[in-house]
């Protein structure tokens, strides 16, 4: 038994512990719940990925295949990091919640069961897929139609009216707080312990003037206000490249277990990030601001200083990614989010 496993059935005494490496129990406990029948018989276990927050394995059974995910009480790429279990909870009803709504339901997984008791979410396998990460590659690009079609899942999300479900979405306020931590406190951080030299020379001394800037980090403090603050859209929560899958039926959203009733420029400001950080064509800023679809009450200004916190937060925060970018180039970036967050009336997303 790891020391993690340990951890987790002291925690959660005589709770299911998913285990890629015991599919005997796997397959008596997917009996238990009925997520499969009574003469099915697992034939593998693999990983249809690298998992961020959950473990997520892929089942195959004599019959189907599924996907399977636990929520543990740690973040599953950082294993330091704790991490409440009851994340799964806001996934499991953020896709139950695009049940009546064909446009939303069509562009993520189909949930085949949700084990409260166990932090288990069962969902429709997708096949072998490969996500949009491509897009920090140099020299890759979103094409204009998947770009569409990210932009209008965001807008008809963010336009829907889930009725009284919608509203009693869960606050997943114990994420949001991990999340907020990692988003607007932790890269301002002087000593925050991580050496970004490990990530790129000379990336460690650039971001000391963020980590000084007074007047940055008190607006990034009243941007993390607003994001723990209660909204009146329903967000995915990450909507970033690792969460839009490339599937032979068309892109597929997934991972929302950042999920929560929010300010939709919250996702926006995201999204656009993504785009700045994968150096996408001018023309792809455009598709975004002006095909998406705003809310009433929508702030273009309050998007821009989320996409800029959002870039700051990816080039010298924790979350990394496998950005092809020289130092010269981080470097810029960071000084555009920084007007981004301090003035985004002014700026230019392009």
């Amino acid at each position: 038994m790891s020391d993690l496993e340990r951890t987790f059935r002291e925690q959660y005494p005589g709770t299911f512990f998913l285990n890629a490496a015991d599919p005997d129990s796997l397959e008596r406990h997917l009996k238990e719940v009925e997520w499969i029948s009574a003469d099915e018989k697992i034939m593998g276990i693999g990983r249809p990925g690298e998992g961020n927050m959950n473990l997520v394995l892929r089942v195959k059974t004599n019959q189907q295949s599924l996907i399977i995910k636990q929520a543990r009480p740690w973040v599953e790429k950082y294993p330091q990091i704790v991490a409440p279990v009851n994340r799964v909870e806001a996934e499991a009803k953020y896709y139950l919640l695009h049940r009546h709504q064909p446009d939303l339901k069509k562009r993520t997984p189909t949930p085949f069961g949700y084990d409260a008791d166990n932090f288990l979410l069962a969902l429709e396998d997708l096949g072998e897929n490969a996500d949009f990460l491509r897009l920090y590659q140099r020299g890759s690009v979103v094409t204009q139609d998947e770009l569409n079609v990210l932009v209008d899942y965001l807008s008809l999300l963010h336009n829907t009216d889930f009725g009284v479900e919608g509203r009693r979405f869960p606050d997943n306020a114990e994420l949001k707080t991990l999340n907020h931590e990692h988003i607007f406190k932790y890269p301002y951080a002087r000593d925050n312990g991580f050496d970004l030299d490990t990530i790129q020379a000379g990336l460690q001394h650039a971001s000391v003037s963020y980590k000084n800037d007074h007047a940055l980090i008190e607006r990034a403090n009243e941007l993390g206000s607003v994001y723990l603050g209660r909204g009146p859209c329903l967000l995915h929560g990450d909507y970033y490249p690792g969460s839009w899958l490339s599937t032979e039926e068309g892109i597929r959203i997934i991972d929302p277990e950042f999920a929560h009733l929010g300010r939709p420029e919250f996702d926006v400001g995201v999204m656009l990030g993504h785009m700045k950080l994968g150096q996408l064509p001018k023309d792809m800023f455009k598709t975004i601001t002006e095909g998406y679809q705003r809310p009433v009450g929508f702030d273009a200004n309050l998007a821009v200083a989320f996409c800029g916190v959002e870039i700051l937060r990816r080039i010298i925060g924790l979350a990394q990614l496998p950005l092809d970018l020289a130092l010269e180039e981080r470097k810029n970036l960071l000084e555009q989010s920084r007007d981004m967050i301090l003035h985004p009336v002014e700026c230019d997303l392009t």
